[in-house]
């Protein structure tokens, strides 16, 4: 019995787990257990988030205040975290394949700006897990690239022809033009890639995964 009361005291994990994911009306979530069972709670890049300790193979709620995973929260765990968004499963801990593309990227308390190309020119986008959207990138006076695009209206300009760029290849293609608001990549992008992230040495990086981008095709012939 004294053991077992010293293992939950622990704060968060020793070891690499994994943890299964859900996409719930274009959120990510992470299950959780709780005493009335499984639950599902939403992910985010930023913020405090929730204290959890581990047992039994679950993550277990310290308190019922705040119910989501931040940045504090995921600071916590076996460094780097794996988002595998094919297989739909956290590892926290990781330590398998290396032929992930790193992102130049930058932490803070807000959440996790990567710098992403659009043609030839560097954009800074925020990645937002609660986000069910593509890729939403605020007007500029400069916006060269966009001459002689055609564009549909849906919820800003939305331009088909264009892609992301990611280590020299182009993905998506569409971007959404708004004339407000931050520069934001959501779910419809981020569930085409696996992504690991290791909060204690602030690197960001990604690799393509099976799953076709939702909004639109690569523009990339090597590009799934």
């Amino acid at each position: 019995m004294k053991i077992l009361i010293v293992l939950l005291a622990l704060p968060i994990l020793a070891s690499a787990q994994r943890f299964p994911l859900r996409m719930i009306e274009g959120k990510l979530h992470v299950e959780i257990c709780t005493d009335s069972g499984i639950q599902d709670i939403p992910i985010t890049f930023g913020g405090a988030g929730a204290v959890f300790h581990f047992t039994s193979g679950c993550l277990v709620l310290k308190s019922a205040k705040r119910k989501l995973i931040g940045a504090e929260t995921l600071k916590e765990f076996p460094q780097p975290i794996f988002l595998d968004f094919h297989k739909m499963e956290m590892e926290a801990g990781y330590s398998g394949e290396s032929n992930f593309q790193p992102i130049p990227a930058r932490f803070s308390a807000a959440g996790i700006e990567g710098i992403f190309r659009i043609r030839w020119k560097d954009y800074k986008f925020a990645l937002d897990p609660g986000l069910d959207e593509g890729v939403l990138l605020t007007a500029q006076k400069s916006m060269r690239f966009l001459s002689g695009h055609s564009y549909r209206q849906i919820n800003g300009r939305f331009y088909p022809g264009i892609g992301i760029g990611i280590n020299g290849r182009d993905y998506g293609p569409g971007i959404t033009i708004r004339k407000s608001g931050s520069n934001l990549i959501g779910n419809k992008f981020l569930s085409g890639f696996n992504w690991l992230i290791d909060f204690g040495r602030k690197k960001l990086s990604a690799v393509k995964n099976e799953r076709v981008l939702d909004f639109a095709m690569a523009t990339s012939p090597n590009a799934r």
